[in-house]
């Protein structure tokens, strides 16, 4: 049962969420993201099977 009154952690610290569907649509338009974001989509195995440079 739901209580208001609780204080429960729903997320986890520092965790991120990405739109994959929306972020791959893009990058198969030609995209490129900055190495910033390259690095985080590579660490979140995005470009597990398909590399963009």
């Amino acid at each position: 049962m739901f209580d208001p009154e609780e204080k429960e952690e729903i997320f986890e610290e520092n965790q991120t969420y990405s739109n994959v569907p929306a972020i791959l649509y893009f990058l198969e338009k030609g995209a490129q993201p900055t190495g910033t974001v390259h690095d985080i989509l590579r660490k979140a195995e995005l470009f597990q099977e398909r590399i963009y440079n």
